[in-house]
Formats: structure tokens, C-alpha cells, sequence
């Protein structure tokens, strides 16, 4: 069994990032274009000049690697943004059930510039590479990113006060069960995954994303 790790470039990045066993490079550059090792989960990641327009500029990216590409938006939401990025965007597709299948972007902004991660792929392999999109993803970071520091920066206090913000967040989501029943199975793994990739983003984030899906 060959372990060697293999590296790839990505779009506008200093240094290359690993690729996950099993995952192969269908298109190097930008954008890059990788294919999951079941070939039934497809990733590629543009780095675009920024527009007012992103839901057209995604949708440029996906007809450069899929032309015709005319899936309906389903949902499209700013999301909590970690690690020194300016602004996120996801964009979850309508797709007929009985494809099971996903369709997504997420949009990551800095400065002038668009990093789109575009995901099309089956629910059952979405499931499976969960990890390693989110790894995938975390890793890209283009020229420019600074990570925030945390040095000189006082924690904040958790009180009384903090304690009953928090119970008021979760009264929501736990009230909306029902409309979460309603919210399509794509949508609600996207959001798992959207979780992940947003790890960094600390426990305010998470509440405000489930709050996103439930609404």
C-alpha cells in the first residue's frame, strides 16, 4: 500500500495543500478539479474577481466545469466567517430527489476576490467525504489571509446574563422541530457540513448557522 502523500496547488495559494487518500486530480490550475476515490463526488475551487452578483458568478463557475449547468437555487446565506476571511456565502441547489444527490458552493470572500468551492456529488458520498471536503476546504488559504490573533485580546465573561442569552437562542431551534422536519435532507447535510468547515468559528457561530436551518 503506497502512503506517499500527494499535495496539489491551489488557486492562488502559497503552499499546496494535501489531497485525502484515494482522490484524484481531474484538472490542475484554476480551476482545480478533483474527483472522490468512489467517483461519485466531484470538488473544484476557482478563485474569481468579486462581483455584486455572486449567486451569477457561481453560477459562471459551474457552466466552466459543467456547461448547460442550470440546477435552481434552493437556499443562499451569508454564513459565519472564520479565520480572517472577510465574508461567506453558501448556495444550496434544488435538486429532484431521486437523484440523491448534492449540489453546493461555498463562497469565500478577501479583499477583491471570490474563492468558490463548488460540490456536486451523491447524498451517500457526500456522507462519507464529509471530513474531507472540510479539509479540503480549510486548507485553502490564498495569499493575503491573515489569521486573527488572539494575543492581548481579554476573554470575555460567561455570567448569569450570557447564560440566559444562550437558553433564549436554543428556546428557538428546540420550538422549530417541526419546520426542521420540513427542511430537505440535502439542505440539512449541507449544514452538517457547513458546520464543520466552520469549526473555527467557536460556539456563537454554530447557534447562529442552526438557526439559519431551522428558520
Amino acid at each position: 500500500m503506497d502512503d506517499t502523500a500527494l499535495y496539489v496547488g491551489m488557486p492562488d495559494a502559497l503552499l499546496p495543500s494535501s489531497l485525502p487518500n484515494g482522490w484524484t486530480v481531474v484538472h490542475e490550475g484554476d480551476p482545480l478539479s478533483l474527483t472522490g476515490p468512489e467517483s461519485d463526488l466531484n470538488l473544484s475551487f476557482f478563485s474569481r474577481t468579486t462581483t455584486d452578483q455572486i449567486e451569477g458568478l457561481v453560477r459562471t463557475a459551474w457552466q466552466e466545469i459543467q456547461p448547460g449547468f442550470d440546477v435552481p437555487v434552493r437556499q443562499m446565506a451569508e454564513m459565519p466567517t472564520p479565520d480572517g476571511w472577510d465574508k461567506t456565502v453558501q448556495i444550496i441547489y434544488n435538486t429532484p430527489a431521486s437523484q440523491s444527490r448534492i449540489v453546493m458552493a461555498m463562497v469565500r470572500m478577501l479583499s477583491n476576490r471570490a474563492y468558490i468551492s463548488l460540490i456536486d456529488g451523491t447524498k451517500a458520498a457526500f456522507s462519507r467525504r464529509m471530513a474531507q471536503i472540510a479539509e479540503l476546504t480549510n486548507e485553502w488559504k490564498p495569499a493575503g489571509l491573515k489569521e486573527p490573533s488572539l494575543a492581548g485580546i481579554r476573554p470575555n465573561t460567561f455570567g448569569e446574563d450570557e447564560h440566559s442569552a444562550m437558553s433564549d437562542l436554543w428556546r428557538q431551534p428546540c420550538a422549530s422541530l417541526a419546520s426542521r422536519a420540513l427542511l430537505s435532507p440535502s439542505s440539512r447535510m449541507a449544514g452538517r457540513f457547513m458546520r464543520r468547515a466552520s469549526g473555527h468559528a467557536g460556539w456563537a457561530g454554530t447557534i447562529r448557522l442552526r438557526l439559519a436551518l431551522v428558520s
